[in-house]
């Protein structure tokens, strides 16, 4: 069965244009989209040999245009939509940083950093980008954030950052277990190692989960 952040990054991907999947691993989301009736080219890339060969062997029963690259180099110019998806939050901006002529013709990126979000959140303000849509998946105890952006300017907060300004507008469930989750886990490391930012971080967290989830 696949795994439900799939239908959820499937769910965020625009229908007007051709779509690329970097670094698409094992081929999911291409496949998932073209079941889903996706009207446009997909393409579908890899870093190393081996993985482009894997990930050609895995869609070879769909018309999904799989290539070699790394990063957004090669990018075919019908691409307006880029999803990169299940890397650190660092290493998906320097992907991004490192094209910038072939970024500007891109529309709408599609994020899912593992880790660093605010990294990312913040490096988007920076360079012109603005944040329209987000989502959030909790699955097997792990946190899976989505970024939508869209060209335009955006301020941020070091929390709205941090935990992304739409989920903290408009929590789901997934979002608000995670944060009792990780509540859970800032009262422990304080009691081994009192922090003031990190007590404060805590603070905060408490009462929003506190206002939007009463106990």
């Amino acid at each position: 069965m696949y795994p439900r952040r799939l239908f959820t990054l499937a769910s965020l991907c625009p229908q007007d244009a051709a779509l690329a999947d970097i670094g698409s691993d094992h081929g999911l989301l291409p496949r998932q989209l073209w079941q889903q009736g996706f009207p446009h080219a997909l393409y579908a890339t890899e870093l190393s040999t081996s993985s482009v060969q894997q990930l050609k062997t895995n869609l070879a029963d769909l018309p999904v245009n799989v290539y070699q690259a790394d990063g957004l180099v090669g990018l075919p110019k019908a691409v307006k939509t880029v999803v990169i998806a299940g890397m650190g939050g660092r290493l998906i901006t320097n992907l991004l940083s490192a094209q910038p002529n072939t970024l500007s013709e891109v529309d709408t990126l599609i994020l899912g950093p593992q880790r660093d979000q605010a990294f990312v959140r913040w490096w988007l303000k920076d360079h012109g980008w603005t944040i329209t849509q987000e989502a959030f998946v909790y699955e097997h105890e792990q946190p899976y954030a989505f970024i939508v952006a869209n060209r335009g300017a955006m301020a941020l907060t070091p929390y709205t950052a941090e935990f992304g300004p739409l989920l903290i507008a408009n929590p789901n469930p997934d979002f608000l277990t995670w944060m009792h989750h990780e509540i859970t886990i800032g009262k422990t490391i304080l009691l081994k190692n009192d922090n003031q930012l990190k007590r404060e971080r805590l603070e905060w967290m408490a009462h929003y989960v506190k206002h939007h989830h009463p106990a």
